[in-house]
C-alpha cells in the first residue's frame, strides 16, 4: 500500500521563560482574615471559558515564541522584507517531494477524528478532504457527499422513520413513496412531497451504538452476585437494583439502562424542537458512565410527542433487547447481552404524559403518592399533611390504568395506560425518580432566590440588600472544578443548574450570613446539608436517615414560614426524594444532567433546519467509522494524534511515580536549612501547578493573581490546608501546606458539616502527600471572615 510522508518542520520555541515564574511577581496576604486576597489578576482568566464542559488545560503561556524569535523564523510576517520582494514567495516556488509514509486509512481517520472532535459540519468535512485530495497528483479519499455517505452507512447505524397523521397521531404506513395520504383514522389528507412537510419521529440502531460504545469498557459483571456493604455508592446499590438483579439471575449476561426524554428547542425563529429518548448503561463505571450516552428515538415537530405513539414504537425496540439480546465482543469472545429499562430520569412535565397521570397542576398530581392537592394563590398545591399520603403501588396504579382506559376517566390521577408498563422489570412507579437537577435546582433553589429579591416588606425579604450579595458573591474565586464562575442573582434568570447548584452547596450560607435573618438563613441550612449528604460518593443509612429528618425540618418548616401558597409540587417532592435514593443510590446517579449534556451536544450537531434526524445519525456513523479505523492503524503518529483529542494535553508537564502531573519548567531550589523543608533531599524542583486525582492545584501564590483558586484543599482526615509550596524530589512529591484550624457553621438546628468557618492558619508548614488529598475546597472570603466549603465528591464537580 502506498504511504505518504508530510515532514513539517519544527519552529524553535522560547521555553526560557514560564507564567510561573510570572506568578511569582504576585503579592499575597497571609493574615487569616484575607486568605489569598489580591487586587492583581491574570490576563489570562479573563480568556477563561467556565462553562459545564470545561475541563481542559491551558497550554503553558511560555511556549508561546517570543518577539525574538519571530523576527528569525522565515518568511515571518515580523521578520525584515528581502528586497521588496514577497515575504511569502519563495513558499510557491519549491513542489513538496517527501514520501509518503501513512495509508489512506490513516489519512481518513485523523480527519475522521478531527471532523468529531471540532464538530464540523457534513459539508466542511467534504471540503476538507477535497483540500486534502488537491495536495496529490490523484485523489486518495473519497470527497463528495455521496461516497462519503455510501462509506459510513456500513457502519451499521440506521434510523427508521415513523410518520404519523398530524390530526390525530395515527402511525402511516410507508409514507415516504406516496404523494399524500389520507388518515384511515380521521380521514385527514396530508400531502408529503418531501418528509418535511409531515411530522415524523425516528427510531436509531441501539444495538450499533451499544456495541461501539460497550467494546472496551469495563461493565458491572450481573451474572456473579452483587456485593453490597450497606452503604449508598452508586445506582447499582439501590434496592430496585438489587431485585432486579435477583429476578433476572437466569437470564445470564445483562445490562440496564435509565432512560431520559427531554424536549429541545432548536431555533429561536421557529417552534420547532426535538424529543430526544437517550440512554445510559449502568453498569459502566461511575466516571466514564456520563459520557457514554445511547441515542433511541428523535421526535421531531413543532409540538410536543404524542407519548403513546411515540412510546409505544420506543418500547417495541427495548422488548427485543430485552427478550433476544445483542451481541457484543468482549476480551475477545462474543457473547449475547440482554438490556434493560428500569429506571426514567425525566423534569415533571415530561413524566406525567410518560406515566400517564395527570400534570403536578392537576388533582392527584403527585407520581408517587395519592394526595390530591388543593387551590392556593390560583394554583394546585401541596401542603403538609397531618398524616403521610398514601403511596402509590405498581399493582393499584396498573389497576387505575386499566380502568381509566375501559371506562374513560381518571382513577386517582390516573389518565391512561402507559406503555412504559411494557418494558420487561419496568416499575411504573418506583422506576420514575425524583430529578434532582430539576426539582431542587431549577425548582426550590429558584424559589427561594425569587422568594428573596423578589418581596418587600417581609423579614425574609432581601431586595433592598441585593446589592451586597451580589457585592460578595462576585468576589468568589472558586476551583476550576466548580466549573463556573459566580454571576450576580440579579442575572439568577439565566443561572444554569450547576450554578444553583454552586449557589447552595458553597456559596449560600457564607453569603447570606449576617444578611438574612437567622431563623431564615437555619432553615435554608437545613437543605444545604441534606443536599450535600444526598450527593456524596458514598452514604450511610445513618446519612441517609440524617437526610431524611433534615427534609422533613425544611419541608415543614417552610409552610410555617411562609404559608401554603409556598407549598409546590417542587416543594412536596422533598418528601419523595430520600426513597428514590434507597431505590436508585445517590442523587448524582439517576439525574437528568447528563442527558441535558448530551442534549446540548445534540444541538451542536445541528448545522442545518433540513435533514436534521440524518444529521445526528451521521455524526453516529462517523464515531463508529472512527472506533473501526483505530482499530485498524498501525501507525503511531496517527494513534498519538488520535489519542491527542481524547486526552488533556499540557505540552509542558512532568508526571511522578506516584501519579503526580508537574506543569510549567519548574525551578531548582537550594537545600531548605528550615523544618520542615530541610527534610526534603536534593535535589528539588519547584512547581507552581500539579494534577492530583483528576483536579488541577496550584501553590497559592500562583493562585493570588487567577480567577479561580485551586490552592485550597481537604485532607483525608477531613481537615483543610492551602498549598505553599509544590516540589519534587526524585521520585517523591512533597506538598508544603498550611493547616487551616476550623469548625463547622452550626444552627439550632443543623450543623452544616461541608461548611467550615476559617479560625486561624497553623503554622508552620508541614509537609504532606498527594495521596493524602481527597479533593479541591471552595475558599470564601466574606468581609473578615473566612470559609471553606469541601465538595460532597469528585462526581459531583
Amino acid at each position: 500500500m502506498s504511504k505518504i510522508l508530510l515532514r513539517i518542520q519544527e519552529v524553535p520555541m522560547d521555553t526560557s521563560s514560564s507564567d510561573d515564574e510570572a506568578a511569582g511577581q504576585a503579592s499575597v496576604s497571609t493574615d487569616i482574615n484575607g486568605i489569598l486576597r489580591t487586587d492583581t489578576l491574570s490576563s489570562e482568566d479573563e480568556q477563561l471559558s467556565m462553562s459545564d464542559e470545561d475541563g481542559s488545560e491551558q497550554h503553558d503561556p511560555g511556549e508561546l515564541p517570543s518577539e525574538d524569535d519571530m523576527q528569525q523564523m522565515p518568511n515571518s510576517p515580523t521578520g525584515p522584507s528581502h528586497g521588496g520582494k514577497s515575504q511569502f514567495g519563495e513558499l510557491f516556488t519549491d513542489v513538496i517531494t517527501e514520501r509518503v509514509v501513512l495509508s489512506r486509512g490513516d489519512i481518513l481517520l485523523m480527519v475522521l477524528k478531527h471532523a468529531v472532535k471540532n464538530n464540523l459540519s457534513f459539508t466542511g468535512l467534504t471540503s476538507m478532504l477535497d483540500l486534502i485530495n488537491r495536495i496529490f497528483e490523484h485523489p486518495i479519499l473519497p470527497d463528495s457527499r455521496y461516497q462519503l455517505s455510501k462509506l459510513l452507512s456500513k457502519t451499521g447505524t440506521t434510523m427508521t422513520y415513523y410518520c404519523f397523521c398530524p390530526k390525530c397521531f395515527t402511525h402511516i404506513e410507508n409514507a415516504e413513496t406516496n404523494a399524500s395520504f389520507q388518515c384511515i383514522q380521521c380521514g385527514h389528507r396530508t400531502s408529503v412531497s418531501s418528509l418535511s412537510d409531515m411530522p415524523f419521529f425516528v427510531t436509531l440502531d441501539v444495538e450499533s451504538q451499544l456495541q461501539r460504545l460497550l467494546k472496551d469498557c469495563a461493565l458491572l459483571d450481573l451474572t456473579k452476585p452483587l456485593h453490597h456493604d450497606g452503604s449508598l455508592g452508586d445506582l447499582c446499590d439501590g434496592e430496585m437494583y438489587h431485585k432486579f438483579a435477583a429476578s433476572t439471575q437466569q437470564c445470564g449476561p445483562r445490562i440496564t439502562f435509565t432512560l431520559n426524554a427531554d424536549g429541545t428547542p432548536l431555533f429561536k425563529s421557529s417552534g420547532t424542537s426535538i424529543w430526544p429518548i437517550q440512554l445510559i448503561v449502568n453498569e459502566i463505571p461511575a466516571e466514564q458512565r456520563m459520557s457514554k450516552l445511547v441515542l433511541a428515538a428523535l421526535w421531531f415537530w413543532k409540538e410536543k410527542p404524542n407519548m403513546e405513539l411515540f412510546q409505544n414504537t420506543f418500547v417495541k425496540e427495548m422488548s427485543h433487547l430485552s427478550e433476544n439480546g445483542f451481541v457484543l465482543e468482549r476480551k475477545g469472545q462474543l457473547q449475547t447481552y440482554k438490556a434493560y429499562c428500569i429506571c426514567c430520569a425525566v423534569d415533571s412535565v415530561a413524566r406525567a404524559p410518560m406515566q400517564g397521570v395527570t400534570q403536578f397542576n392537576g388533582y392527584f398530581g403527585c407520581n408517587w403518592c395519592l394526595q390530591k392537592g388543593e387551590r392556593a394563590g390560583g394554583s394546585t398545591k401541596y401542603p403538609v399533611q397531618p398524616l403521610n399520603p398514601t403511596e402509590r403501588t405498581e399493582s393499584q396504579m396498573v389497576e387505575d390504568m386499566m380502568t381509566a382506559v375501559r371506562e374513560g376517566v381518571t382513577v386517582n390521577g390516573v389518565k391512561t395506560a402507559s406503555p412504559l408498563i411494557g418494558l420487561p422489570y419496568f416499575n411504573i412507579v418506583s422506576g420514575f425518580v425524583p430529578d434532582y437537577m430539576h426539582c431542587i435546582l431549577l425548582g426550590v433553589a429558584r424559589q427561594f432566590l425569587d422568594l428573596w429579591f423578589e418581596s418587600s416588606g417581609y423579614a425574609y425579604s432581601l431586595s433592598r440588600k441585593q446589592n451586597m450579595v451580589d457585592e460578595r458573591l462576585l468576589a468568589i474565586r472558586p476551583p476550576r472544578d466548580v466549573k463556573r464562575l459566580p454571576r450576580a442573582t440579579k442575572e439568577r434568570r439565566w443561572w444554569k443548574a450547576k450554578e444553583l447548584e454552586n449557589w447552595i452547596l458553597y456559596y449560600s450560607i457564607p453569603v447570606l450570613h449576617g444578611i438574612l435573618e437567622r431563623r431564615y438563613l437555619e432553615h435554608w441550612a437545613c437543605l444545604v446539608e441534606a443536599l450535600h449528604i444526598m450527593l456524596q460518593r458514598s452514604i450511610e443509612t445513618a446519612e441517609v436517615n440524617r437526610a431524611e429528618k433534615l427534609l422533613l425540618e425544611f419541608h415543614v418548616r417552610s409552610e410555617m414560614l411562609f404559608g401554603k401558597a409556598f407549598m409546590t409540587y417542587n416543594m412536596h417532592q422533598l418528601t419523595h426524594i430520600v426513597k428514590s435514593i434507597h431505590d436508585w443510590g445517590p442523587l448524582w446517579a439517576h439525574s437528568a444532567f447528563p442527558f441535558e449534556s448530551g442534549n446540548g451536544s445534540l444541538k451542536e450537531a445541528i448545522k442545518a433546519a433540513n435533514g436534521i434526524p440524518h444529521q445526528l445519525c451521521r455524526v453516529l456513523q462517523i464515531e463508529n467509522t472512527v472506533m473501526e479505523l483505530q482499530d485498524l492503524t498501525a501507525s503511531p503518529s496517527v494513534v498519538l494524534y488520535c489519542n491527542s483529542f481524547d486526552a488533556k494535553v499540557t505540552h509542558k508537564s512532568k508526571s511522578s511515580s506516584d501519579g503526580t502531573r508537574f506543569f510549567g519548567s519548574g525551578s531548582c531550589i537550594p537545600p531548605a536549612c528550615s523544618s520542615p523543608e530541610q527534610e526534603i533531599l536534593p535535589p528539588s524542583v519547584k512547581y507552581r501547578r500539579m494534577m492530583v486525582n483528576g483536579s488541577i492545584l496550584t501553590d497559592c501564590l500562583y493562585a493570588s493573581k487567577k480567577k479561580t483558586n485551586t490552592s485550597v484543599v481537604q485532607l483525608l482526615d477531613g481537615s483543610f490546608a492551602i498549598i505553599e509550596k509544590i516540589i519534587s524530589s526524585g521520585d517523591n512529591t512533597c506538598i508544603c501546606v498550611w493547616k487551616l484550624r476550623c469548625r463547622p457553621v452550626k444552627y439550632d438546628l443543623v450543623t452544616v458539616n461541608h461548611v467550615h468557618k476559617v479560625l486561624f492558619k497553623q503554622s508552620p508548614t508541614v509537609i504532606i502527600q498527594p495521596l493524602e488529598i481527597r479533593s479541591v475546597s471552595v475558599l470564601i472570603n466574606v468581609e473578615n471572615v473566612s470559609y471553606v466549603c469541601a465538595p460532597p465528591s469528585t462526581l459531583s464537580l
